[in-house]
């Protein structure tokens, strides 16, 4: 089974926290998964299982929303489309183009601290569900971690009406405009309509920790804040790990 993972930072993200995504991904990512980073301008010494491609040079949709929008003056981060629109448009180009069984978005505020082979992906997808997603009751997804079956029957309409939500601007329809919105629209939609079912990896009862709950002792989150005290998460995750006992 082929797996892809597929991310993007921007120059200073890199420099703010990515730089230790990036280091994590050389350090513990099996070589049999293809990662493919999306980038601004950043250039990185990578493995052969890695790439690097200029974000907006492959992508010019993305260019043209960022320009469409580009006079809007969101009144906080939850309704800034254009900001969330990299991710959005990354997600959607590797889905179509790159050739892999499984593809797993995973947000660079992260650091990978065990072994991630493909059995560790594919379990958190059982057969015949589409998308597993971090579900959180009540409020939007946290879409830091998603993992899709791209031989899924309708996974090219589902990445279609995604971006399409972007291209027609119907993204301002809705609630609110993080890429958790539309990716939580469309996966409805498509329930709805019996086309996908799905799997909500995240711990029941659980609203705040659910990413280190679901990943605990694999994978650390400096989501926020978090960023600039991330030794202290680091830490804690490493204890965690200690406490799984993982290798």
């Amino acid at each position: 089974m082929k797996i892809g993972i597929v991310t993007t930072f921007s120059d200073n993200g890199y420099k703010e926290y990515g730089h230790w995504f990036v280091e994590s991904v050389h350090k513990f990512i099996d070589e049999n998964i293809n990662v493919f980073f999306y980038t601004d301008n950043v250039d990185i010494k990578l493995k052969s299982n890695i790439t690097n491609q200029r974000l907006e040079k492959s992508i010019p949709d993305l260019t043209k929303f960022k320009n469409r929008n580009k006079d809007k003056s969101p009144s906080n981060f939850m309704f800034d489309a254009v900001r969330f629109s990299h991710k959005s448009y990354c997600l959607y180009h590797a889905a179509k183009t790159k050739d892999v069984d499984l593809l797993c978005w995973l947000d660079t505020d992260t650091e990978i601290i065990s072994k991630i082979t493909p059995n560790y992906i594919q379990n958190f997808l059982p057969k015949g569900k589409f998308v597993a997603y971090l579900g959180r009751e009540g409020t939007y997804t946290e879409t830091g971690f998603l993992v899709f079956d791209m031989r899924h029957n309708y996974a090219s309409e589902y990445f279609e009406r995604f971006k399409s939500y972007y291209d027609t601007n119907k993204i301002y329809e809705l609630e609110a405009q993080l890429d958790c919105h539309v990716f939580d629209a469309v996966r409805i939609e498509m329930e709805k309509e019996g086309k996908i079912s799905n799997q909500n990896i995240s711990p029941p009862g659980i609203t705040k920790t659910h990413f280190d709950q679901a990943l605990n002792g694999y994978i650390a989150h400096y989501k926020g804040a978090k960023k600039t005290v991330r030794d202290k998460h680091y830490g804690k995750a490493l204890k965690r790990k200690e406490k799984l006992k993982i290798v």
